[in-house]
């Protein structure tokens, strides 16, 4: 059994809280956590680090944490916390 390690912890609940926001009915009037290209109207700064955690549908997040939960601690093991975080 894999041991889930701090920072696979800390992404999981950050994914899932912005997976559930972005279902959110008022979420379809502002995506302003997707990516848009830099020259468009919709570009805002944050969206480089938002758009990471944002996911299509339930199938899509269920595998990303699946695969964040299996390979994410020995990852994190290998890399160190910081490193691993920055990857």
């Amino acid at each position: 059994m894999i041991r889930l390690t701090d920072v696979v912890k800390q992404l999981l609940i950050i994914n899932a809280i912005l997976f559930l926001v972005s279902k959110l009915p008022i979420y379809e009037r502002m995506p302003d956590l997707a990516l848009y290209y830099p020259g468009s109207g919709l570009f805002r700064p944050y969206q480089i680090v938002t758009y990471m955690f944002m996911h299509g549908n339930l199938e899509h997040f269920f595998f990303n944490m699946l695969m964040l939960a299996t390979f994410g601690p020995v990852l994190e093991t290998f890399l160190g916390h910081k490193r691993f975080f920055r990857y």
